[in-house]
């Protein structure tokens, strides 16, 4: 893990991994499969580490409460729902599942 000398990096890190996950969803690649797959993983790793940890804000439900900076909330649903909660053609049902999983989880926010 990386060792970062300011506050809330965590939550930085967190919305990294969302932010490589849509960006990889936007064009998908059936080569990239089992990387997007890592990343959703990843992202769901991160925040349950946080919530295990006490490092999780709980500002609101769901993947997008676990931080200070509820800013763009609306953004990153619209992104969600366009993105992630869809069938994509070029990714296996694992992965369009583990997609449907954060998305859905992203909607969460009220």
């Amino acid at each position: 893990m990386l060792a970062m000398n300011f506050p809330y990096w965590e939550e930085d890190l967190l919305f990294a991994g969302m932010s490589a996950v849509l960006l990889s969803t936007a064009v998908p690649r059936s080569e990239e499969d089992h990387v997007v797959a890592e990343l959703v993983d990843w992202v769901f790793a991160e925040r349950d580490r946080m919530k295990l940890e006490g490092l999780w804000r709980e500002t609101g439900p769901g993947i997008l409460g676990g931080t200070m900076f509820n800013q763009y909330h609306p953004l990153w649903k619209s992104l969600a729902s366009q993105h992630l909660l869809g069938p994509s053609l070029a990714y296996s049902e694992t992965t369009n599942a583990k997609l449907r999983s954060l998305g859905s989880d992203m909607l969460q926010w009220t």
